[in-house]
C-alpha cells in the first residue's frame, strides 16, 4: 500500500498516529496487529523522513519488539551488533567490562542507521490492509466531543497544496518529537529542565577492521559514547558545555 491519496474529504479510523519517525511507526506497528485500523499521519514524504543522518543504539528488548513486529529477519542485517561494552569514568584508571555471555546472549546491543530502520517500518507498514499512511499531510488543527455515548477526536489535515482532510478517530497518539507541536496545541505540559549541553557527532572511517566494542566515558563535562556501525566506522557522540 503507497502512501495514501484519500478519494473523499474525511476518513474514521479507531487510532490516529501523527508522526512517521520511528517511534510513531512502530506503536503503528504493534497496534495494527490488533485488527484496529490505524491512520498515520507524516508531514513529510517517506524519503525525507528516512533521510536523517542519525543512528541509534537498539537494546535487546528492541529486537524482542521487532521480531514481534515480524521485521526483525530484514532488519538484522542492516545493522551492526557489538559484544561487548566497556565504560569507565573520568581519570579514574578501572573500566567496567561486560560481554555478551554475561547477558546470556550472542551480542550485548545493536547499533543501526536512522534510514535502515525506518525504511523496513515503512515498507511492512505499506503491506498492512488496516493501516493508512498519510504523508505528506500536516495537521492544522483539532476538535473533540465528550459525551455519553461517544468520545472521539476529530483532526484537521491539509496536504502540502492546502487539500483539507478530516480524520475522526477515537484516539490520537502525538510522536510528532521531543518538541511535540501537537502536544502544545493540546496544551499538554511537560516538566523538564536545561542541561547547558550540546552534542558534537562524527563518523571516524578506519582502514583496518575493528572489534565490535561499545565505548562510554563519563567526564565532568558529558558522557562521550563510541558506537561501531560497522567493522570499518565507529560513530561517536561527545557531550560538551553549551558555547557561551
Amino acid at each position: 500500500q503507497a502512501p495514501s491519496q484519500p478519494s473523499s474529504t474525511s476518513l474514521t479510523c479507531d487510532l490516529a498516529i501523527v508522526g512517521g519517525g520511528i517511534v510513531g511507526l512502530t506503536v503503528a506497528a504493534v497496534l495494527g496487529q490488533q485488527d484496529l485500523s490505524v491512520v498515520i499521519v507524516e508531514q513529510q514524504s517517506q524519503s525525507q523522513a528516512a533521510a536523517k543522518n542519525q543512528a541509534y543504539a537498539l537494546h535487546l528488548s528492541s529486537r524482542k519488539i521487532y521480531e514481534q513486529i515480524g521485521i526483525w529477519p530484514g532488519l538484522e542485517p542492516q545493522l551492526q551488533p557489538f559484544t561487548q561494552v566497556k565504560l569507565s569514568d573520568a581519570d579514574y584508571p578501572y573500566v567496567v567490562h561486560y560481554q555478551a555471555p554475561d547477558l546470556n546472549a550472542e551480542t550485548v546491543g545493536y547499533v543501526g542507521r536512522h534510514q535502515a530502520i525506518l525504511t523496513t517500518l515503512q515498507t511492512y507498514l505499506r503491506q498492512c490492509p488496516n493501516i493508512n499512511y498519510l504523508c505528506p499531510y500536516g495537521v492544522k488543527g483539532f476538535t473533540s466531543e465528550h459525551h455519553s455515548e461517544h468520545h472521539g477526536v476529530t483532526v484537521h489535515l491539509a496536504d502540502p497544496s492546502g487539500q483539507p482532510l478530516t480524520l475522526n478517530t477515537s484516539l490520537v497518539i502525538a510522536a510528532d518529537g521531543s518538541q511535540s507541536p501537537l502536544r502544545q496545541q493540546l496544551g499538554i505540559k511537560q516538566l523538564g529542565w536545561a542541561y547547558d549541553q550540546c552534542c558534537v557527532v562524527a563518523t571516524l572511517e578506519f582502514e583496518h577492521p575493528q572489534a565490535p566494542i561499545a565505548y562510554e566515558r563519563f567526564w565532568p563535562t558529558g558522557p562521550l559514547g563510541v558506537l561501531p556501525l560497522s567493522a570499518y566506522q565507529y560513530r561517536i557522540v561527545w557531550t560538551l558545555p553549551t558555547p557561551t
